[in-house]
């Protein structure tokens, strides 16, 4: 259940709940990589712990564009162990995101 509320913080800007979590816990950020803050409310341990057992562990990107999936960081390639990059990202190496794979000059 609060891995379903989880969800609706992340895809609906425009309920209360979402804008007041937003505002306290990742202004900048998606609620994803938000971590608990100072003080955290009981709802948002709640929901964060929620994410890190249902969500992180089970759910994987829908790529889209690429413009904000990490290639190194975020859950995205499908029938790989784990759904993440394995190998180390290579020193010196500036592709961040699915699009820069894409749209990298080589």
């Amino acid at each position: 259940m609060l891995s379903k509320q989880g969800w609706r913080i992340m895809h609906n800007d425009d309920l209360l709940i979402s804008q007041c979590l937003k505002a306290r816990y990742f202004p900048r950020i998606n609620s994803l990589k938000a971590s608990g803050g100072y003080c955290p409310s009981y709802t948002w341990r709640s929901i964060l712990q929620a994410q890190v057992d249902v969500i992180e562990k089970a759910g994987i990107w829908r790529v889209g564009d690429g413009r904000i999936v990490n290639v190194w960081e975020d859950n995205w390639p499908p029938y790989q162990n784990g759904h993440k990059i394995l190998s180390p990202k290579p020193p010196n190496y500036d592709i961040m995101f699915v699009l820069d794979l894409t749209h990298h000059d080589i």
